[in-house]
């Protein structure tokens, strides 16, 4: 149960899904003057999360400030990336 609930929010928290939506519903409104509030509010969240400026500005909001570090530090640990933990052979046919 909590799956099919986690899978449903997820789908109805992207912003493409509620732009869908007003797009759907501005298609089966009838009134003229819905129509329009509708779809420019479709277009406006469309330019809104398709801007990568407002993009690349949120997320350096987000991320933490760089720490400068000097060339006469030690330190006992180290954190080493790595993606490759086995190669596959590629098959041949």
């Amino acid at each position: 149960m909590f799956f099919i609930v986690s899978k449903v929010l997820a789908i109805f928290l992207t912003p493409v899904s509620w732009i869908l939506i007003l797009l759907f519903s501005s298609l089966l409104a009838k009134k003229p003057g819905l129509k329009k509030k509708l779809n420019i509010t479709a277009i406006l969240l469309a330019l809104l999360f398709s801007n990568p400026f407002l993009f690349n500005k949120t997320v350096l909001w987000w991320q933490a400030n760089p720490l400068d570090f000097n060339e006469n530090q030690h330190f006992t640990t180290g954190i080493l990336l790595g993606g490759l933990s086995k190669f596959d052979k590629i098959r041949t046919v």
